[in-house]
């Protein structure tokens, strides 16, 4: 599976909310509640069950969309899920070897 960059995820939410064809004070309202919303709800699933490590980066991408500062946060959690998931994948490929 291919690695998408940040600027390529912000386009498939730009273009999964629709972003690109509303006004721009609407555009950044609907941001900010959404994304808002989104990292609120991730910080109390720290707390109480529910999945905060998939909330939370998914409000700063959604921010990022609008705001340069949560591009960059975001960029930083996109490449700490890549890492994540490269050695999650090497860990399995080692488990493989080893049961071979």
């Amino acid at each position: 599976m291919a690695e998408l960059s940040v600027h390529q995820v912000l386009d498939k939410v730009r273009q999964f909310l629709r972003l690109d064809k509303m006004p721009a004070t609407v555009r950044k309202g609907v941001v900010i509640v959404v994304g808002g919303i989104c990292i609120v709800a991730g910080l109390f699933m720290v707390v109480f069950p529910g999945p905060a490590f998939v909330f939370i980066p998914l409000g700063f991408v959604i921010l990022a969309s609008e705001f340069k500062w949560a591009e960059r946060w975001a960029d930083k959690m996109v490449q700490l899920i890549q890492a994540g998931r490269k050695k999650f994948r090497d860990f399995k490929h080692r488990r493989r070897r080893r049961a071979a």
